[in-house]
């Protein structure tokens, strides 16, 4: 399933970490191709240190995967980084339910959390629950 985007440029903040003191996110949609398999790109970029200040970007193939069972308003995509591909392919992240989850390795930490900081956590799952949000899949 493809998602119709309803949004095609956008941008926004998240809150800061402990490690990451600024947090951004844009989002790019891919342009209206039937070869195009993505909704989009989706750019997170961290700033973190208080004397000698660096900044991590990330870009993000985003593609909404279709399931029949997931309940009305929870989304599942796929996500693959296009500086560092993974060699065991896309990781998912699911939003907008009880659960919230993504397979990166932040992810995996906030699983083992008592309760887990729905925007201070996983810098992918708090991406896309603004653009959830902000209506960009529709």
């Amino acid at each position: 399933m493809t998602a119709t985007v309803a949004i095609e440029e956008a941008r926004g903040t998240l809150p800061e970490t402990r490690t990451y003191s600024r947090r951004e996110w844009s989002w790019l949609a891919a342009p209206g191709s039937h070869l195009v398999t993505r909704e989009g790109t989706l750019t997170i970029m961290q700033t973190s240190g208080r004397r000698v200040i660096r900044t991590q970007v990330s870009h993000y193939a985003v593609q909404v995967e279709g399931d029949e069972y997931l309940p009305a308003g929870v989304y599942s995509f796929l996500l693959e980084n296009e500086l560092e591909p993974d060699h065991f392919g896309p990781f998912r992240c699911i939003v907008g339910g009880a659960v919230e989850l993504c397979g990166c390795e932040a992810g995996g930490f906030d699983k083992r959390r008592a309760e887990p900081a729905r925007w201070t956590g996983c810098k992918h799952r708090a991406a896309l629950m603004c653009l959830v949000a902000i209506g960009v899949f529709a």
